[in-house]
């Protein structure tokens, strides 16, 4: 089906038809609004927005502007957080995963539409299946709407490239691109934590049973045809230069990844399926999971490189860098118009410090209404709450913190060492923060030995990008 039902039926009620263009499923806006060629200023974008008693809001705004808190809090009394986009299915049941058509009427929703739409000729909208964007003339597509709902609601998204002062203070204000919720209730909201999948808790178990062994792990990682293809892909890469034949998983953890790295592989694997985020931009899935399995494979050779005394084992140092930056999958999660601000804050600074604009994009600095948690400590919560290794929730919660020191320093420490000469090729977040041979002294590693271990896995790195394709898929 090309439409979702609702907006089919919808779209009938016109006196024209509509055009749609087919785009690939499941795909994100920025990447639709990218490989159609699409003005973004026409693209619209729903943001379902809930206030503390439970009164949910539709927003509907132009692709390239931003949501004003303030402005919405004056025109309707309320103040609205935003709802997790995974949440979107519960009030567009017809709907294809995470897709948000702006017909609030037709889906029973109150819906604040920003004026800025009035000045198109045309808009373009999700049409509900994940497979198409309807066109339509911006007359016809009014007529869908009511008249009272247009109001000013929006900022322009200039706001976004700040000044080389801004760097050094946090002049700019965020306040009315953040919802002015205080740090209570905040708190309350982020207790609302995922749960953990299913398929990681029964990993968790095989970790802890003393008579695990390969066959038990097979057995679950064979449970998803994905994880299996990712474990499979691995064993084979050029990277373990494995000349023989693998024919199961089993033989693959047996006679080339070992026990550690395919629980942990598989491990992160499954938790990353518990958060739903955007696939574009420099923070979307697709970035996220291409600097995690580079940053993973990285962590995996160069432990072998760390003297004894620090106490880092391969597969859990391969676990920690698939899940270091994982508070931004919980950040996109939870708080879906604070992460389309920051994504784009940090592609119109990409050479800003990623601590400093997220004080700027969640209203921290001198915005005190608002909890000052960045995607660390978001991360180590969330690693804290599933009770994840703790070596793991320490790496995600200090790895930013070059001065951190106590139990598993020597994993955020050697995490740092990654990002940052990850950063020298545009992957990840590192902006140049530290001095590599100081950051290696802080784990015993050579400098030089770790950019030759870089740069020969930079040469096989097909395989990488191939895993981080089918991961972010």
């Amino acid at each position: 089906m090309a439409l979702s039902k609702t907006v089919e039926t919808e779209l009938k009620r016109l006196p024209i038809a509509c055009k749609l263009h087919a785009h690939e499923r499941g795909a994100g806006l920025a990447r639709i609004v990218s490989t159609l060629d699409l003005p973004k200023k026409n693209v619209l974008r729903g943001v379902l927005l809930r206030e503390p008693e439970g009164k949910v809001l539709l927003v509907v705004l132009p692709f390239n502007r931003l949501i004003n808190f303030q402005a919405i809090e004056r025109e309707t009394g309320y103040q609205f957080s935003p709802l997790p986009i995974s949440h979107a299915s519960s009030y567009f049941p017809d709907c294809a995963e995470a897709t948000i058509p702006p017909l609030a009427k037709a889906y029973r929703l109150e819906m604040l539409l920003d004026e800025s739409v009035k000045e198109l000729d045309s808009v373009f909208f999700e049409g509900g299946a994940g497979l198409n964007l309807v066109e339509l003339p911006t007359k016809n597509f009014l007529m869908l709407c009511e008249d009272r709902c247009v109001k000013t609601i929006s900022c322009s998204d200039d706001s976004v490239q700040l000044k080389a002062g801004d760097f050094d203070e946090l002049s700019l204000d965020a306040a009315p691109l953040t919802p002015a919720v205080d740090a209570k209730k905040r708190l309350e909201k982020l207790y609302k934590l995922p749960a953990m999948p299913e398929m990681a808790i029964q990993i968790i178990k095989l970790r802890n049973d003393p008579n695990s062994d390969a066959q038990k792990l097979a057995e679950i990682v064979e449970i998803d045809p994905s994880l299996s293809a990712q474990v499979m892909r691995y064993a084979n890469s050029s990277f373990f230069g494995f000349r023989g034949e693998l024919d199961s998983i089993k033989s693959a953890i047996s006679r080339v990844l070992g026990f550690d790295v395919v629980m942990n592989m598989a491990l992160g694997l499954a938790a990353g399926g518990a958060l739903r985020n955007p696939p574009d931009g420099p923070l979307g899935l697709r970035a996220f999971w291409k600097h995690a399995t580079y940053t993973a494979a990285l962590a995996q050779a160069l432990s072998k490189q760390v003297p004894d005394q620090y106490e880092i084992k391969p597969g859990m140092a391969y676990l920690a860098g698939l899940l270091h930056n994982f508070g931004f999958l919980l950040l996109g999660h939870l708080f879906q118009p604070e992460f389309f601000l920051l994504n784009k804050m940090v592609a119109a600074n990409p050479e800003a410090s990623i601590v400093m604009l997220e004080k700027h994009a969640l209203g921290m600095g001198h915005a005190q209404h608002v909890l000052g948690m960045g995607h660390a400590e978001l991360g180590g919560w969330l690693m804290q709450s599933w009770e994840m290794p703790s070596e793991v929730t320490v790496t995600v919660k200090e790895h930013h913190n070059f001065d951190y020191s106590g139990e598993h320093e020597g994993y955020p420490a050697l995490i740092a060492v990654i990002n940052h000469i990850l950063g020298r090729y545009e992957i990840g977040d590192d902006r140049g923060e530290g001095d590599l041979s100081m950051l290696c002294e802080r784990v015993g590693l050579d400098a030089v030995k770790v950019e030759e271990t870089v740069e020969t896995l930079l040469e096989k790195r097909g395989d990488l990008d191939m895993m981080a394709e089918q991961f972010a898929a």
